[in-house]
């Protein structure tokens, strides 16, 4: 019995050598695209009335400029082919806003400009969609920082914000960041 392990090894050895096989076509590759989609925070803030009112003076506009570092690899540089921004918006002051988004490179121009976002007074559940394609933009490729300037439109009464009076305008923002890759 010994002797018939190392021809049955044997056998099976050469059956596992000849057995069917189809060749590989690694020219179907060729034609492949992977086209994976990232989702990312832009930037979120809420504001209560305080940041509106300094010593009983209404402050009309807000601004602030951030880093945005999403672009600064290569293959966001390479691969990218749009960008698809969500803004959810909710204000609890009983005043318009108008929010407006603009995206800089490291000399501060502005390399690509969001539509305004015009937010009436009281809005709960408000939401915007904004689309960058690459192809018609590719100077957004160069982002470097996102600047967001937060304007308080004027009261039709010609009233101000009390500062007693607990609002908050709530900001959110995120993106997806869709890719082809071949």
């Amino acid at each position: 019995m010994k002797k018939n392990i190392p021809q049955i090894c044997y056998l099976g050895l050469v059956l596992l050598m000849v057995s069917c096989v189809k060749d590989l076509d690694f020219d179907q590759s060729k034609g492949f695209e992977f086209k994976p989609m990232y989702t990312a925070t832009l930037m979120y803030f809420d504001l209560n009335q305080t940041a509106f009112v300094f010593q009983n003076t209404e402050v009309l506009e807000v601004s602030d400029t951030l880093a945005f570092s999403l672009l600064n690899n290569k293959t966001m540089q390479n691969q990218l082919e749009k960008v698809e921004i969500l803004f959810k918006v909710e204000n609890q002051f009983n005043r318009n806003f108008k929010i407006e988004l603009d995206f800089l490179d490291n000399q501060d121009m502005v390399v690509q400009q969001i539509d305004p976002i015009e937010v009436p007074g009281n809005a709960t559940n408000y939401e915007q969609r904004f689309t960058i394609n690459i192809a018609n933009s590719p100077e957004f490729l160069t982002s470097t920082k996102l600047k967001v300037s937060i304007q308080l439109k004027p009261s039709s009464d010609g009233s101000i914000l009390d500062i007693t009076d607990q609002k908050v305008l709530s900001f959110k923002s995120g993106a997806d960041f869709y890719l082809k890759i071949q």
